[in-house]
């Protein structure tokens, strides 16, 4: 972190988030965002499926991610790379899988509202879950929390009086 560009250690910038991909599948979010320095962040995040879609064939996801983003001319606008990495169900088989993504989104104060596209590959796992499962994985993601932001001059305010 620089000065630059920090975010309250009070607050932190843990949210919660639910998200809905092209299967009807929906997942609950869990993560903690923050600033590498004034354009490139980092996320930590974890998914866990909720509601299996009427078409989906996979029961019981769950993923731990990290990803990495950067700010577009606005504050407000990002793009990034994420890699979830976890364990599903397929027809009560049990397979790790891993998932490459781009991002694209905008963060406010209290919301975070982004498209993750990407794909989903399962690793050492049967020929049905091999066959079946691989598949692009387009999510909706809407997360709540506070994102703290503070600008150079607002923390340099800050610490004159702490």
């Amino acid at each position: 972190k620089n000065n630059d560009n920090r975010y309250s250690t009070l607050d932190g910038n843990y949210f919660v988030g639910v998200s809905q991909n092209l299967q009807r599948n929906q997942s609950i979010r869990f993560g903690y965002f923050d600033s590498l320095d004034d354009r490139n962040n980092i996320v930590f995040f974890s998914d866990k499926l909720i509601e299996k879609g009427d078409d989906s064939n996979v029961y019981n996801h769950l993923a731990l991610g990290i990803g990495w983003s950067r700010y577009m001319q606005s504050r407000h606008n990002h793009y990034g790379i994420n890699l979830s990495m976890g364990i599903g169900e397929y027809d009560s088989t049990y397979y790790l899988y891993y998932e490459p993504a781009i991002s694209f989104g905008f963060i406010y104060k209290y919301c975070d509202l982004w498209l993750n596209v990407g794909y989903i590959l399962p690793v050492n796992s049967t020929t049905a879950v091999q066959s079946d499962v691989p598949e692009p994985n387009i999510t909706l993601n809407i997360n709540f929390g506070y994102f703290n932001y503070f600008s150079k001059e607002l923390f340099n305010a800050s610490e004159k009086f702490n």
